[in-house]
């Protein structure tokens, strides 16, 4: 709620409604501005975060609070070694890391669900040019790593 006369830090609130629960981010942008993110190659979990958390625009909060790793500075994915389980969003067991530029070179067709974040194609794009079928157990994300490769991530719902 505004305060005509509030002279502080607002708090800001993300409110991620998933089902009968309600999950609440809270944060100030000095929070934010004062975070410093820590970065790694994908491990063994991978977090995409609830779209109420990225709107919010706490990138580098995110990883400081849960206490995980960014993949790049624009890829809005995270990742650490062990499972929070009280993450606001979708985690992941990673199960294979590729070069998108490896990648490329699989024939054939893969039945999987597509999502990009940094990526310079969009998923409409990498459906017609790998022939992807939509749906299944697997999940891939394409993205930019911390040295600025592409990578394909394959995963798993956690």
């Amino acid at each position: 709620m505004l305060e005509r006369e509030f002279a502080g830090i607002p708090q800001l609130k993300a409110v991620a409604l998933t089902g009968n629960q309600e999950q609440v981010f809270s944060f100030t942008s000095d929070d934010e501005y004062a975070a410093t993110p820590n970065f790694s190659v994908p491990l063994h979990y991978l977090y995409e975060p609830d779209a109420a958390l990225l709107k919010s625009g706490a990138f580098k909060s995110i990883g400081n609070r849960y206490q995980l790793y960014k993949l790049h500075p624009h890829t809005h994915l995270y990742t650490s070694e062990y499972k929070q389980p009280d993450f606001i969003g979708r985690v992941f067991n990673i199960e294979q890391i590729m070069p998108y530029a490896a990648f490329k070179k699989i024939k054939g067709s893969i039945q999987a669900n597509i999502s990009t974040r940094n990526f310079p194609l969009d998923t409409k794009m990498l459906r017609k040019k790998h022939n992807f079928k939509d749906g299944g157990d697997v999940f891939l994300f394409f993205c930019t790593g911390p040295d600025h490769e592409l990578l394909v991530i394959f995963a798993s719902k956690s």
